[in-house]
């Protein structure tokens, strides 16, 4: 774990289907997250909610969901439209 975190190693897993993300949200639903991640987390679920509903094809929709992202990861960059 140590030289793990020496050579900041990571992981990626990529999901590109329905399936797999409500996967993914079962899996940290069930195993949650410990750090500032599980807020993070907690917001993206909202995101693919209001995305299952379509709500990014609307400006002020689009809005409120940048705004949840923006929310997310507070030490990466914010966006605007």
């Amino acid at each position: 774990m140590k030289d793990a975190l020496n050579n900041k190693s990571i992981s990626r897993y990529y999901i590109n289907t329905k399936d797999g993300i409500d996967k993914v949200i079962n899996h940290f639903n069930k195993y949650s997250l410990l750090t500032n991640k599980k807020i993070s987390f907690e917001y993206w679920k909202i995101l693919i909610h209001m995305k299952n509903n379509n709500k990014h094809k609307f400006k002020d929709s689009l809005n409120e969901m940048i705004n949840i992202k923006n929310k997310m990861n507070p030490d990466k960059k914010n966006y605007k439209i």
